[in-house]
């Protein structure tokens, strides 16, 4: 594999950790918030409902477009990432309460569990166009099976320990500053957009 396949891969595997942790550092947080205000479990349980049922209406509709226009895809997707997640840190304000587990909430526009539903879907949207176009790109960037199945492998481990990251972050920092978790997803969203452009078409 010459250096510019490689640096592609390198590229996307990027993406795809810092995707998946700022993912589920959203929801870690977002869950946690609206536990904080005081909602049933059957509306934390809606956070990730309604993002999966938003999830697959929108991924047969837009997964298509991976084969069209992989680039734009990838690239709106992750724009639209980084612009809910940044909406989101305005929104939402998380003021830690001493002595308290979870954090005061203050959203400066409609209420919170409006705001994180809306997002949720937004999210599952921007998923729909991000993940099948970055996974169909890995194909354009081997020469041979081999190639393939080491991209494959490294764009595995990139996701799951994203993953796991995002949920690992999230138990960390949320006690200590629940705010810096709105904008930890804001900037690594805007970073996973530079990482999409500077792999370029």
């Amino acid at each position: 594999m010459n250096e510019a396949p490689r640096a592609g891969i390198a590229a996307t595997a990027v993406a795809a950790f810092l995707c998946d942790a700022g993912f589920y550092l959203a929801v870690f947080t977002l869950t946690h918030a609206l536990e904080a205000t005081g909602a049933t479990s059957r509306a934390v349980a809606l956070v990730l409902g309604i993002y999966t049922l938003a999830y697959a209406v929108a991924a047969p509709l837009l997964g298509g477009l991976s084969d069209r226009f992989r680039f734009l895809s990838v690239l709106s997707g992750a724009t639209l990432f980084a612009l809910v997640y940044t909406a989101l840190g305005a929104a939402l304000v998380l003021e830690p309460r001493p002595g308290e587990a979870l954090p005061e909430v203050v959203a400066r526009v409609a209420d919170p569990r409006t705001l994180t539903y809306l997002a949720m879907t937004l999210l599952a949207v921007a998923n729909a166009l991000f993940w099948p176009a970055l996974q169909a790109r890995i194909g354009d960037r081997v020469e041979d099976a081999a190639g393939l199945a080491r991209a494959i492998r490294a764009f595995n481990v990139a996701w799951t320990t994203g993953k796991a990251s995002g949920f690992l972050v999230g138990g960390f920092l949320f006690p200590l500053d629940p705010q810096a978790c709105l904008i930890a997803v804001a900037v690594g969203g805007w970073i996973v957009v530079g990482a999409i452009l500077s792999e370029g078409r």
